[in-house]
């Protein structure tokens, strides 16, 4: 998960279609440091998913593909093996 802010106040974002590790694990800190290293100090733009159009889950975190300088976040996570793809519950 990321926080951004938007419109002044501060929100939570789940990266679309990415399953991230379980909270506390190993790979869960890794995974941070890796989103942190993508993201921080950078504007990031949010890409909702129109077909749904859902753009937050039951927890209120807006759900969204995150981009920096063109490039997908949840993908550049994929590719370097700190997450995988979300196969749906």
């Amino acid at each position: 998960m990321l926080v951004v802010r938007l419109s002044g106040a501060d929100r939570t974002v789940r990266l679309h279609a990415i399953d991230a590790p379980e909270a506390g694990t190993r790979e869960a800190i890794a995974a941070t440091a890796k989103l942190a290293h993508l993201v921080r100090g950078r504007r990031v733009r949010l890409v909702y998913d129109e077909p749904t159009g859902r753009i937050a889950d039951r927890y209120g975190r807006l759900l969204a593909s995150v981009r920096v300088d063109g490039r997908d976040v949840g993908e550049a996570m994929l590719a370097a093996g700190a997450v995988s793809r979300w196969q749906g519950k």
